[in-house]
């Protein structure tokens, strides 16, 4: 097998320490046909030490947005967003967690514009939300966890930093964009969990090689090593996700649809 290193199309605008904006991929004209990308995957999810088959749906859409109250805006807003959803469901022995994390990123720049996050199982509920503006997030959570139930603090953010949870979209945008690797990048440590822990930056390193038309993105990050795996062509599907925890996504189905006029009977049958 041949391995070839993506481009170097961007080299200087990384060495100044910028992230490639992504208009090849947010703005596609795929994305403006009023229907969202809704993929399945195969999942094996790691929980008390122990991979358990799971649930997870990853829905991409554009979406008008409301600057000031940081919400989908009914008529024509302030910006377009891109909004990935993953949708995660976990049986863990007699109950499951049920988790979805929401994040809005603006078209035009790929900057990141908000997270929300929620979270819950027999034990109680978790929600956490982060919005972005002038080289801040500001982060607010409220748990069920003793010490950490209610509170807020600020992280300064720049162009380098990155949620964990967006790399599903991001190494997307990167297969369009064709930045020179490897580089430095920062990410917030993973949200997609019950307990607040340490919100915090950590330093991480990304690579790309190109495999029979497929890149694989090796993120490096300390808490290991993530393997994501997408076409080379748009739209960049993701095929799988390998976590350094050991759990893993691999693609089941993709499909473009209007999934919020997909509500009656027998509609399930479309995700089979």
């Amino acid at each position: 097998m041949k391995y070839r290193l993506l481009s170097l199309a961007i080299f200087w605008s990384l060495l100044a320490g910028t992230v490639p904006a992504g208009p090849d991929f947010l703005k596609n004209p795929l994305w403006d046909g009023g229907k969202a990308e809704l993929t399945v995957y195969r999942a094996s999810e790691m929980r008390y030490g122990t991979p358990r088959d799971a649930e997870v749906r990853h829905i991409l859409v554009k979406e008008s947005w409301n600057d000031t109250l940081g919400v989908k805006a009914d008529r024509k807003g302030d910006r377009e967003v891109i909004k990935l959803n993953q949708i995660v469901s976990v049986p863990t022995g007699t109950y499951r967690y049920e988790q979805m994390h929401s994040l809005f990123v603006d078209r035009a720049t790929a900057g990141t514009v908000k997270f929300s996050y929620s979270h819950h199982d027999a034990c109680g509920n978790t929600f956490k939300m982060g919005r972005f503006s002038a080289g801040k997030l500001a982060l607010t959570w409220h748990t069920y966890w003793d010490g950490e139930g209610d509170g807020a603090r600020s992280l300064a953010w720049d162009a380098r930093d990155h949620l964990y949870e967006e790399l599903p979209l991001l190494v997307r945008i990167w297969a369009a964009e064709k930045p020179a690797f490897p580089y430095g990048l920062r990410l917030l440590n993973p949200q997609m969990q019950s307990r607040l822990g340490t919100p915090g930056m950590a330093a991480a390193r990304a690579e790309v090689a190109t495999v029979e038309g497929l890149h694989h993105f090796r993120v490096s990050h300390p808490g290991g090593t993530d393997v994501l795996v997408v076409d080379e062509t748009f739209p960049h599907t993701l095929r799988s996700w390998t976590r350094a925890d050991g759990s893993k996504l691999t693609l089941r189905k993709t499909l473009m649809l209007d999934y919020w006029n997909k509500n009656q009977p027998g509609d399930e049958k479309l995700l089979e």
